[in-house]
C-alpha cells in the first residue's frame, strides 16, 4: 500500500469479520461484515443491518466511530450475542490497520480491555 493509510483505503472491498481478537475466533455464522463509503461503515451486524458514521483521526489510522443506527429484526438469541459484541466493539474502535492483508481493527471499551477485532476481504483485492 503506497500513501497515507485512511478510511478511504476500506473502501472497494466488503469485510468479513474472522476473530474477535487475536487468537479469538468469531463465528462463520452469522457472518459480520463491514464496508467503507461515504464517510459511514455499513454492513450487517450478525441479524440486523448497521450503518454509523467515521471520522479521521490526526494520525494514520486513528479514527472514531459515531452513533450506530440499525434495523430492529427479531434475532435468535446466538445471533443477538454476535450482533451485540460486535456493535460494542465497533463503537469502541479507536485505530485501523493492515496484517498480512487482513484488516484489523482495534477498540477500548471502557469497561473491557482493548480488543482487536481481524476482517477478510469477501470482494475485491485486499490492500497490502
Amino acid at each position: 500500500m503506497t500513501g497515507r493509510l485512511s478510511l478511504d483505503t476500506l473502501a472497494g472491498n466488503t469485510w468479513v469479520l474472522r476473530a474477535w481478537d487475536l487468537g479469538e475466533r468469531a463465528p462463520a455464522q452469522p457472518a459480520v461484515t463491514l464496508s467503507f463509503g461515504s464517510g459511514r461503515l455499513t454492513g450487517s451486524a450478525g441479524c440486523n443491518r448497521y450503518s454509523a458514521g467515521a471520522t479521521e483521526g490526526g494520525t494514520p489510522g486513528e479514527f472514531s466511530v459515531g452513533p450506530v443506527a440499525g434495523t430492529r429484526m427479531a434475532c435468535p438469541d446466538a445471533e443477538s450475542a454476535v450482533e451485540a459484541r460486535f456493535l460494542q466493539q465497533l463503537g469502541a474502535a479507536r485505530r485501523f490497520a493492515f496484517r498480512a492483508g487482513r484488516l484489523s481493527i482495534s477498540s477500548a471499551p471502557a469497561d473491557r480491555l482493548p480488543t482487536t477485532m481481524l476482517f477478510e476481504a469477501a470482494s475485491g483485492p485486499a490492500p497490502r
